[in-house]
């Protein structure tokens, strides 16, 4: 993937909040490209970390992160710890007709610059078996429709 960024882009993104709103992304980008533009009032960008190693280093430096575990990493059901970081998995995975408008009583966890955890989302089986690039398997299988052979 590309290593730079449009900082016309970037400067876009960050200012697309509606009034009296908010808004939110994720990017694969390495955060040390971008993360000294995040403010207040600003588009949060959360770091998607191919890691949790990288989603705790991303934390540590203040940068909003989340990541994707293992079925099995949630203690509770809701929540783990990464290199002592905790990690918050994301409510609408285990609460039926949840979604991010009902997160965070109206402030998404997602939307939060200062949070105090790193945001977890759980793997499907196709992403554990094929790796996070082949999600679905072949191309040829994703042109005829055909769904991932594993889940």
């Amino acid at each position: 993937g590309s290593q730079q960024i449009d900082p016309d882009y970037l400067d876009a993104l960050l200012d697309a909040v509606p009034h009296k709103g908010q808004s939110f992304t994720y990017t694969h980008y390495p955060w040390p490209l971008w993360a000294d533009k995040l403010a207040q009032g600003r588009t949060v960008i959360n770091f998607s970390a191919d890691t949790l190693k990288k989603a705790a280093a991303a934390f540590q430096s203040a940068v909003p992160a989340v990541v994707v575990l293992p079925p099995g990493a949630w203690s509770n059901g809701k929540s783990a710890s990464a290199e002592g970081v905790p990690v918050v998995r994301c409510p609408a995975e285990y609460r039926a007709g949840f979604g991010c408008r009902d997160c965070g009583n109206g402030d998404p966890l997602c939307a939060r610059l200062d949070r105090q955890f790193i945001i977890g989302f759980t793997a499907r089986k196709c992403t554990l078996a094929l790796g996070r690039n082949q999600h679905g398997g072949s191309a040829r299988r994703k042109r005829r429709g055909e769904a991932c052979s594993i889940c």
